[in-house]
């Protein structure tokens, strides 16, 4: 891949239109790596991103972000749902038409391909296989799959966000592999310095995210409720996913979690509190059986977080040696992994040095440039 820096001036730079299909989210992993991705490219100054929301629901999207000039919010993501099921291919047209693109790049994979000129290249992200690999987890999931091929078949370029997901791809649509690249997702390395912390009760273990099916939450929930001695010195926090579901509470109780006390809870908040919330936690604990990347992992990094997560799909990729890993299916192992990182305080504080040290690792600007290096392929293969 290229170098990280801008073209030479005087080059015209290359005019990149994301779709809007991602916008009617208000929150979540894809909408934020779109919009990150999208300002680290325009920073460079060699391209022109744009992006044709002309009506989104999400909640990233700052007042300073290059959208498309007549972009505006709605206030329910139903509402935004039903708008892109209606008009996207029209919106889409219309950026076209206004701003002119030499590429496209889809944030989805929709059935249809009308609005796009045959002069622009397309590049798509695979983030993650689990429809192919869990079709049971989706309504639909044949013509979910179809839709998915369609959208692979007519890209120049699949940029994917690890070589897990890449392999994943091998595995299921081997005629695409040629023309997939990998490029790692960035992080905002900011850090607050705010000393106040997220919580006003006893250290805490961090769950971030939702908890059914895949996520694994149940297994992490059983390895807490069975160590005493973290259930003695820890609370277990979740942040996001919703409200506690009864079975989770029943689990809990069942294995002596104090739910009534605080020992297992939710909490809610915007990113500022998300940041608070791995800067003071005792370590993150990611218990998922699949991610195509694993955001978290490295949000937790940024923060200086202890990692402790499963060595399955893509996160030894992502943490490296800057987490302490378990198997996801195994609640003793996990109990154990969790209790020596958290416990042994020399341990914690290791793994706390890795954390931060390998969050350098993920940088936007280094996203854009290997993105635009994929956009340069598209072009060209797009031309032959």
């Amino acid at each position: 891949m290229a170098a990280e820096s801008p073209a030479s001036v005087g080059t015209p730079p290359l005019r990149v239109l994301f779709d809007q299909q991602i916008m009617a989210q208000r929150y979540g992993g894809v909408s934020r790596y779109v919009l990150s991705l999208l300002r680290a490219l325009n920073e460079r100054g060699d391209v022109q991103a744009q992006l044709a929301a002309l009506a989104h629901c999400n909640s990233y999207i700052r007042p300073g972000d290059a959208l498309h000039p007549f972009s505006f919010a709605l206030d329910h993501p139903r509402r935004g749902t039903r708008f892109r099921a209606r008009l996207m291919e029209p919106l889409l047209r219309l950026g076209c038409a206004v701003t002119g693109p030499q590429l496209i790049h889809e944030t989805g994979f929709m059935r249809h391909a009308q609005g796009r000129s045959s002069r622009m290249a397309v590049v798509t992200t695979l983030h993650d296989m689990i429809l192919e690999r869990m079709p049971n987890l989706f309504e639909k999931p044949d013509l979910q799959i179809r839709e998915r091929r369609l959208a692979l078949q007519r890209a120049d370029a699949i940029v994917c966000i690890s070589a897990c997901t890449q392999a994943d791809l091998m595995r299921h649509y081997p005629e695409f592999a040629a023309k997939s690249h990998v490029v790692w997702h960035g992080v905002d390395q900011a850090v607050s310095s705010d000393p106040s912390p997220a919580t006003n009760r006893r250290p805490y273990l961090l769950y971030v995210g939702l908890r059914g099916g895949y996520k694994n939450f149940d297994t992490l929930l059983q390895a807490f409720g069975s160590s005493g001695e973290l259930r003695r010195s820890h609370d277990l926090v979740c942040l996001g996913g919703g409200a506690l579901q009864p079975a989770e509470v029943q689990t809990a109780t069942r294995l002596g979690v104090n739910v009534a006390a605080g020992q297992l809870r939710v909490m809610n908040g915007d990113d500022a509190v998300l940041a608070a919330a791995y800067r003071h936690a005792a370590a993150f604990v990611f218990p998922s059986r699949f991610e195509g990347f694993g955001m978290p992992l490295t949000e937790a990094m940024v923060q200086g977080c202890p990692i402790v997560c499963s060595r399955a799909s893509a996160f030894p990729e992502v943490a490296g040696d800057a987490a302490a890993y378990f198997d996801p299916d195994n609640a003793d192992d996990m109990r154990r992994v969790i209790e020596q990182a958290v416990l042994d305080e020399a341990h914690r504080a290791e793994l706390s040095r890795l954390s931060r040290a390998r969050a350098g690792t993920f940088l936007w600007s280094r996203c854009a440039a290997r993105t635009l290096d994929v956009y340069r392929l598209a072009m060209q293969a797009h031309r032959h």
